[in-house]
């Protein structure tokens, strides 16, 4: 792995610091499971992207922000992780289900943006799926962990094969 480019943090949000946004919500004391909460209620709103031209591959997507706009109520329950982040201006902020499939399917090897930005990806829940880089590198998920590289790193995520979904959001900033 190349430490210089991608830095993994595990255990990035916690009850104490941020424990008073979250109750504003009228979440779970934990930050943590208020957001994953809000992203898998019944009602929450997500949306198909067919990952091939044979639409024979799926995932779900939710914007909460694109093209300096609040795109969406899901906006409202980022800020703890926002605050960690720190970004001097947003891209973009999108959330992401990969339903689970028989065997972990890949699902290319791309960049964000054709840009130079900094990418972070923050793990809602533990599975078997993952995030690869070109080098080899693979970074499991797990529950709040959160990996930031710079955007121009060609990397692919995956689906799961242990849990219904693998869920994460991703946040694209300078």
């Amino acid at each position: 792995m190349n430490k210089e480019l991608y830095d993994i943090r595990d255990d990035v949000l916690n009850e104490r610091e941020l424990n008073g946004v979250l109750n504003s919500y009228m979440f779970h004391k934990d930050q943590l499971e208020g957001i994953h909460n809000f992203v898998s209620a019944k009602q929450a709103p997500w949306f198909v992207v067919y990952q091939s031209a044979h639409e024979d591959s799926l995932y779900f997507s939710h914007r909460s922000y694109d093209q300096q706009t609040i795109t969406s109520e899901w906006f409202s329950v980022l800020g703890p992780i926002l605050r960690e982040l720190n970004p001097k201006s947003l891209v973009r902020v999108k959330a992401n289900l990969y339903p689970r499939t028989k065997v972990i399917e890949e699902h290319g090897y791309h960049t964000d943006f054709p840009f130079k930005c900094i990418t972070s990806i923050f793990y809602l829940n533990t599975n078997n799926g993952y995030t690869k880089f070109e080098d080899g590198t693979i970074i499991e998920s797990v529950t709040n962990r959160l990996l930031t590289f710079p955007t121009q790193c060609k990397h692919t995520g995956s689906s799961c094969t242990d849990k219904a979904g693998r869920i994460n959001i991703n946040f694209n900033y300078f």
